[in-house]
Parts: structure tokens; sequence; C-alpha cells
């Protein structure tokens, strides 16, 4: 099970060792719970004013699995309203790079019942800004939100953000919602460089 002070060891380090979070048969990796303060911070590019802490929030599912789990990142975000698209967008203290075959994202979510969007923002192979998408926070209670990597973005990638937006959503208002646990599930014996939109084979698995 994932610990409190290995989630913090993933931002001091440039390479994240995802070996040492652990993995499970379906070669799913935990990124992090959102648990320790500092892990994430609000982007300075954000159009949407927003706060954000470690609250006493967590999936019922997670909790019966990691009964050690017992907060979450709580954020809360006001929305100006009008015309044009407005978004809050939080970053990880360090890029997370993903060395390996990324087959799928899954997030856990306790939305906001509203109709703003979700995103995965991270880099391509190419050093291209990506974009991928969850869908709508629309709902209320915890889920956990999956998406199958998007096949045209070149790998390896490097996940670099978080955003919230309010795209063809011109009400004004305070919304609040809840992140949980950050997986990726990886092909580890494919092995990527930046230099090449292919994979190679590694047993090397300390990233």
């Amino acid at each position: 099970m994932i610990m409190k002070h290995l989630c913090l060891s993933l931002f001091c380090l440039l390479a994240v060792s995802l070996n040492a979070l652990g993995a499970d048969a379906n070669n799913t990796r935990t990124i992090t719970d959102f648990s320790i303060p500092g892990e994430w911070k609000p982007s300075k590019w954000s159009t949407a004013e927003g706060r954000i802490a470690v609250r006493p929030e967590v999936p019922p599912a997670l909790k019966k699995e990691d009964p050690s789990l017992e907060e979450s990142l709580g954020i809360k975000i006001d929305w100006p309203g009008g015309e044009g698209m407005r978004l809050f967008a939080l970053t990880p203290a360090s890029d997370i790079k993903i060395p390996f075959v990324l087959k799928e994202l899954s997030l856990w979510v306790n939305g906001s019942g509203t109709e703003h969007f979700c995103e995965i923002i991270v880099d391509d192979a190419s050093g291209q800004r990506q974009k991928i998408g969850l869908g709508k926070v629309n709902f209320q209670g915890w889920k956990n939100i999956t998406k199958k990597m998007p096949p045209n973005i070149m790998q390896p990638v490097t996940i670099t953000g978080i955003t919230f937006h309010d795209w063809n959503n011109p009400q004004p208002g305070e919304t609040t919602l809840y992140l949980s646990r950050f997986d990726v599930t990886i092909d580890p014996e494919a092995k990527m460089t930046a230099a090449k939109n292919s994979a190679a084979t590694d047993t090397n698995d300390s990233w």
C-alpha cells in the first residue's frame, strides 16, 4: 500500500520512482494520493481564482483498501462567469516523467456537481503541451475517472498539471471538489526515450 512518506519522495526526485511506490498485477502505479501539503500548487497561469488545502476527505473504497489514507486535496474555485473560458490549474512541485509506454490514467474525484471540465496536462515527447480530457465534474460523491491514453499523443510524456475550466458555462459561482489517488497504468517492459516515439525493452524499472 502506498504510504505518505513515499508520496512525498515523488516530488524530491527529478526522475520519479514509481517502482518504490509499488505496482499491481495490471502494472498500475500510484503517482500520488494528494495527502501531502505542498505536493501541488495553483498555477500562476490560472485565470480563475482558487485555493487548495489538504482535507479529511477520502473515497470510502480507498479507505477500505488502505485504512491509513486519511486526507485528499480540497479545491475551491471562484468562477467569475461571463463570456470566454476561465481555468484553474494545478501544477506538481516537480514534473512527473513517465519513461514507459503509458496506457491509461485514473483519478479519484469528488465532483462539484457543475458543468465544469477536468483535464490532465502533459508535455509529449516533442515538448508540445497536450490535454487529456477527463470530462465534466457534474457529479457529487467520489468517482474513479479512467481514461485511455490518446494514441495521437507522442510518448514518452511528462505530467505537468491538472486543469479545471468553464468552457461554455458562463455562470459565476464558487465550486468545491476533491482529488484523491492518481494512478497510471504502464507497460513496464517498454521503456522509452524522449528522442524517439518508439519503445525499447528495458528491465530497469527504477524510475
